[in-house]
């Protein structure tokens, strides 16, 4: 059975149109998708970098400590006390990514975040005292910036991790004008 010249040339104009339509629009979507899904992994991810460092600064060591034991991780917490201010710098110096991904209230909320770490790196605090906020401040920010949140059904939650995150962040004001008293 003969091929129609019709019919096949139509096949071959929808073809080369849909793989236009394609290229041009639907591919460069797709990209610029996986682009800002990957600059918020790494996001959580550093958040979660700095919570960790937080969180062996910020423990008490045991008062019957070896003393071999305890020189040891207060080697660990030095070196984690430096890692921790070189994060919230590379937080700080690529806020610009960061906060080009979301809008509206999460994009005030990163940019109030990255500007909290920054401001605990500068303050006169105590690294115990900057570790524990960081501690406390981790979970909530986590859960507001979290993609897997992002459900109508989560709303309520995520509500309240924001405030708790907010309320966190304006004490920080207060405390370190109460230090300087």
């Amino acid at each position: 059975m003969p091929i129609d010249p019709t019919t096949f040339i139509a096949s071959v104009a929808t073809s080369v149109a849909a793989s236009i339509f394609v290229e041009q629009f639907v591919k460069p979507h797709v990209e610029r998708i996986k682009e800002l899904q990957a600059t918020r992994r790494e996001l959580m991810a550093r958040i979660v970098s700095l919570s960790l460092s937080a969180v062996v600064l910020a423990e008490e060591l045991p008062k019957d400590m070896d003393r071999e034991v305890r020189q040891r991780i207060n080697d660990e917490r030095t070196r984690q006390g430096e890692r921790l201010r070189l994060a919230v710098q590379q937080l700080f110096d690529d806020a610009g990514r960061y906060l080009a991904v979301y809008a509206g209230v999460q994009r005030q909320f990163v940019r109030d975040y990255i500007m909290c770490m920054q401001g605990l790196m500068l303050s006169t605090r105590t690294r115990t005292r900057n570790a524990e906020i960081i501690r406390e401040l981790s979970i909530p920010v986590a859960t507001v910036l979290d993609p897997q949140r992002q459900r109508p059904w989560r709303v309520i939650g995520n509500l309240k991790a924001l405030r708790k995150a907010q309320k966190i962040m304006t004490a920080t004001h207060t405390d370190q004008r109460e230090a300087e008293d």
